[in-house]
């Protein structure tokens, strides 16, 4: 299984658990692998999701697509994505 399925595996399997508040960072790396993944736990309960800059990506897919789908609370520089975690807690 490649990557990209793997994450889409994990993403989905996240969504699942009800109870618990989450908290999606996603960061530097090709392709959308991240957006349906993300808009289905932003569906399915308490979420925060932060993007990386890109100011501070290397490359600037995963973040560009996750942040085009509206669903981000905040796109961070990555020195600054521990902070907005804890904020988020």
């Amino acid at each position: 299984m490649d990557i990209a399925r793997r994450l889409m595996c994990y993403l989905n399997r996240v969504s699942e658990m009800n109870d618990s508040a989450k908290i999606a960072v996603i960061m530097t790396g090709m392709g959308m692998d991240g957006s349906s993944g993300l808009t289905n736990l932003k569906q399915k309960g308490p979420l925060k999701a932060i993007a990386e800059s890109q100011e501070t990506s290397i490359v600037f897919g995963k973040p560009k697509a996750v942040i085009n789908t509206e669903l981000i609370d905040s796109v961070e520089d990555v020195e600054k994505i521990a902070k907005a975690i804890i904020s988020y807690c």
